[in-house]
């Protein structure tokens, strides 16, 4: 069973890939016990910060294009004065 901090069925993806990711990279499974679970849990927090900051970082970009759109109205105007 998932760790408590798996709470969605993305973390659950997160989760599954970060055992995947142990299995490959170390050789280990869940029967080495205590070494392969820090392993599954370290990759996984930091697979879910990655995902929280591209979240974030498309919050973002989708903020500075609106104020990109806002200024060339106020762009506009301006030659629209002159």
């Amino acid at each position: 069973m998932p760790h408590p901090l798996v709470r969605t069925e993305r973390d659950e993806h997160l989760w599954e890939r970060a055992k995947e990711i142990v299995t490959q990279e170390y050789g280990l499974t869940e029967e080495d016990g205590d070494r392969y679970w820090r392993l599954v849990m370290g990759i996984f927090l930091r697979m879910k910060r990655l995902r929280k900051r591209a979240h974030n970082l498309k919050l973002l970009v989708k903020e500075v294009r609106r104020l990109v759109d806002a200024i060339k109205v106020v762009v506009e105007r301006l030659k629209d004065d002159n």
